[in-house]
């Protein structure tokens, strides 16, 4: 994480407690992204960054202004590139290395989107505008992380040019003013986000701008002197209780940022504010804590590419051995860039730094890096890197396989909103299937299996079919939730109004079995009572990881031994999924149960016969819908 060190500046007294804290702000981030048990909230640590980088920043420009009456704005631009360009490019660079050796075209492609985005200090739209920080998916991302490098990016272009405005409009007084009220604002647009878009309160600088504000009004705090020793080392206390109840406390559905994100902020405010003198401040200036603070952007920026291209070489949850030996290892990639790279550019005496010698260099540095993403990005991942024997179709391949096959035979009068996917091979009967995406991907299964139907599915992607039903709700980002139930209440209402219809039940994993049972119990006995066939199908075992993006790697490192090996699926995911169907069946007998059909003796089936039977981690692609419903076709009643 990127955080102006506060050594930055030769007029800024430079306070190792500060150093000290970002210990504590960045190693809770690794083992946060290590998936350490009982760190759930460690990806506050990025907001406890925001707050030292709003405090430090505010206190060079405001020190600056008061001596001198003036701001260099070049001089703090080649500061901060200085700061962050160089470690950038280099983490950046190894990882396009590492996704060329390691990716698939899938994961390569994007990588290079993000390498442009990160370049230009726009990733976090990019990533905001691709999926949830929180996903399953986020671990295929190695530039993930940037997204705070691009909010502080952007918060450094825009603040100097507001800051010095205010004050020489203004007076130096007005300043903290506009920083409380901005604040205010920021975390009421951050709360309305989280009601409407949680991605968009995660990534954008608006509701992220009220952390860096703390930070900032920190400035005018420390002019007022603290009571006592005493006071002083109770609030740095209470500051890091703070921190460290969010670190402990919080999870991935915490309501995030917004005002959970008070908690940590104001922790890191009180620390820096309080910590100047006392056992506090000099535990926080001992050599450890000093140290790691002092690598933390360089330690910020390798972790997370090192734990995504270990798991794209392992495709296994981590043990704890590795944990703890990826720790040790992220530690030390990151002392060797801060010493090797950030220190190289970082440190140098004002007469020596030759800006426009160094910008000339970082922009042909950054030129070659971007060079390669576009290149990458613009090649579709490079495909030619990939072994004809390890081809296999991407998850848009196979969508537009299965659409073409079975989903575009519309039939005329039937509303193409609610049933989205239609196979009309004029046949006297019509057999419905009802879900979500998990429902969609057997339409390929049940056409081939029940020739003489028609078939016609509703599909609405995150949508359970049991969402809204018994007090079950299915929670969807972007107002989906009440679109779903929407979508199901109209499906019902079909139903009721075509006695004699043929219905498939079907959806991924959500909510409880006991949610799910009541909730399908409601749905069933209402289609019964209207005279409507109907069966709940249970979802099929998920392998977790992507066995596309497992098998279809470059041979440069990854043998077929290697492949044989790792492509098995996530076995204790698969064992939970088991006994999710299990205990679902047990309350809903009538469930028919894919689990003995799937994985015959508890151990499932992926790879049948050489052939895989998943697009991606969690969707059967067209042959392994196909197998499966074949396999299960005596145990439906059509």
């Amino acid at each position: 994480m990127t955080t102006e060190p506060a050594l930055s500046d030769r007029h800024l007294k430079y306070r190792p407690e500060v150093d000290g804290l970002r210990s504590v702000a960045i190693l809770p981030v690794v083992l946060y992204h290590l998936n350490f048990p009982y760190v759930t909230g460690g990806f506050v640590g990025v907001d406890v960054f925001f707050v030292i980088s709003g405090y430090l920043i505010t206190k060079l420009i405001v020190g600056e202004l008061d001596r001198t009456g003036s701001f260099s704005f070049s001089n703090f631009y080649v500061r901060r590139l200085r700061r962050l360009m160089p470690a950038f490019l280099c983490t950046a660079g190894l990882a396009l290395i590492a996704g060329f050796l390691l990716f698939s075209p899938e994961l390569f492609r994007p990588q290079g989107y993000s390498t442009l985005a990160a370049a230009f200090s726009l990733s976090n739209f990019y990533f905001w505008s691709k999926a949830d920080y929180f996903d399953t998916l986020a671990n295929t991302k190695p530039l993930l992380h940037t997204w705070s490098l691009a909010v502080e990016e952007q918060f450094y272009l825009l603040w100097p040019a507001i800051a010095v405005g205010l004050y020489k409009l203004a007076g130096r007084k007005y300043l903290p003013a506009f920083l409380l009220v901005t604040s205010i604002l920021s975390i009421a647009v951050a709360e309305y986000l989280l009601t409407v878009d949680r991605s968009a309160a995660f990534y954008l600088l608006p509701p992220r701008a009220f952390e860096l504000g703390v930070g900032g009004l920190v400035v005018w705090l420390e002019q007022r002197q603290i009571a006592s020793l005493a006071a002083a080392n109770a609030m740095a206390g209470a500051g890091l209780l703070l921190i460290g109840f969010a670190i402990f406390a919080y999870s991935d559905v915490t309501p995030f940022p917004g005002l959970t994100a008070l908690v940590p902020c104001l922790g890191a405010a009180m620390f820096i504010y309080a910590a100047r003198q006392g056992p506090i401040a000099a535990l926080f200036r001992s050599g450890p804590l000093v140290w790691i603070g002092r690598i933390s952007y360089s330690l910020y920026l390798v972790h997370w590419p090192i734990i995504v291209f270990y798991l794209a070489w392992t495709f296994a949850p981590l043990t704890l051995a590795e944990q703890l030996a990826l720790v040790v290892v992220c530690i030390a990639a990151g002392w060797l860039q801060f010493r090797f790279v950030e220190e190289r550019f970082r440190y140098v005496r004002p007469e020596s730094w030759q800006p426009l010698q160094f910008v000339g260099g970082l922009a042909a540095a950054a030129a070659v890096v971007v060079g390669l993403g576009s290149y990458v990005q613009l090649n579709k991942g490079l495909r030619w890197r990939i072994p004809e024997a390890r081809n296999e179709h991407t998850t848009g391949e196979w969508r537009r396989i299965e659409r073409e096959a079975y989903c575009d035979q519309w039939k005329d009068g039937l509303s193409r909103n609610l049933f989205s996917c239609q196979n009309d091979r004029g046949k006297a009967k019509d057999l419905f299937i009802w879900g979500d995406s998990h429902a969609r991907h057997l339409v390929a299964g049940i056409s081939e299996a029940y020739p003489d139907y028609n078939i016609f599915t509703l599909y609405l992607s995150g949508c359970s079919p049991q969402s809204g039903y018994a007090g079950f709700v299915d929670r969807i980002r972007n107002d989906g939730t009440q679109s779903c139930i929407r979508r199901n209440e109209k499906a019902l209402e079909y139903f009721k109004s075509h006695p004699g219809s043929n219905v498939i039940l079907s959806g991924a994993k959500r909510g409880t079995p006991d949610q799910i049972a009541a909730a399908s119990r409601e749905i069933l006995d209402q289609l019964k009572a209207a005279g409507t066939n109907a069966v709940l199908l249970g979802d099929f075992i998920r392998p977790g990881v992507s066995l596309a993006d497992c098998i279809k790697v470059p041979d440069y490192l990854v043998s077929d031994a290697r492949i044989t090996a790792r492509c098995q699926g996530n076995a204790a995911a698969a064992q939970a999924e088991l006994a999710f169907n299990s205990e679902l069946q047990v309350k809903l007998p009538e469930l028919i149960n894919p689990n003995d059909v799937q994985c015959p003796n508890g151990v499932c089936q992926f790879i049948v016969n050489g052939d895989l039977m998943f697009m991606d981690d969690h969707h059967l692609n067209v042959p392994g819908s196909i197998y499966f419903i074949g396999k299960m076709k005596d145990r439906l009643p059509f």
